[in-house]
């Protein structure tokens, strides 16, 4: 797979690349290649993750020219099956799910976004289970917090705000 993420950077890149250092262009197809890496719509994904260093290194020249960069990434590596779709909620309404899972999921979420995913969660006639470090996010969607601390999750009885206190005593 890191064979043909390869190809695809260096051929949306182009003759640019030749001017970057190797390390630099392995770390971006690394990056974009890890089966984990939401490229999201348009490319916004790759944007976040790598525009500042595409655009510093000079295989762009501005970041209206990254953002073409990436979202032509996005559409090269969706041509050869390296991305993956992501489920969105709207997605999830048609599936009607009982337990949904969600990591990070205000990560690239702007306020607004963040407010209509927990008026969601809140609405979900089913089970949740989150991991995320989103104080706002936590406090406005669950009823009952878990921490994971060497190797073992064991419930917290009291709000995210007694958590962090405890955690300041500490």
């Amino acid at each position: 797979m890191t064979e043909v993420a390869s190809s695809v950077v260096l051929d949306v890149l182009g003759g640019r690349v030749q001017e970057v250092d190797q390390p630099i262009i392995d770390y971006i197809v690394n990056v974009l290649a890890n089966e984990d890496f939401d490229f999201g719509e348009e490319g916004e994904g790759a944007f976040d993750a790598i525009g500042e260093l595409l655009v510093n290194v000079g295989c762009v020249s501005n970041f209206y020219e990254c953002r073409l960069v990436c979202g032509k990434l996005n559409e090269k590596f969706g041509k050869h099956g390296l991305v993956k779709p992501k489920p969105t909620v709207r997605s999830l309404t048609f599936k009607k799910p009982h337990i949904i899972l969600l990591d990070e999921p205000s990560n690239h979420l702007d306020l607004d976004a963040v407010e209509a995913l927990i008026q969601g969660l809140v609405l979900f006639q089913g089970g949740s289970l989150m991991v995320s470090h989103d104080e706002h996010l936590i406090s406005g969607s669950v009823e009952e917090l878990w921490v994971v601390s060497e190797g073992k999750a064991t419930p917290f009885h009291g709000t995210f705000h007694d958590y962090k206190k405890m955690l300041q005593s500490r």
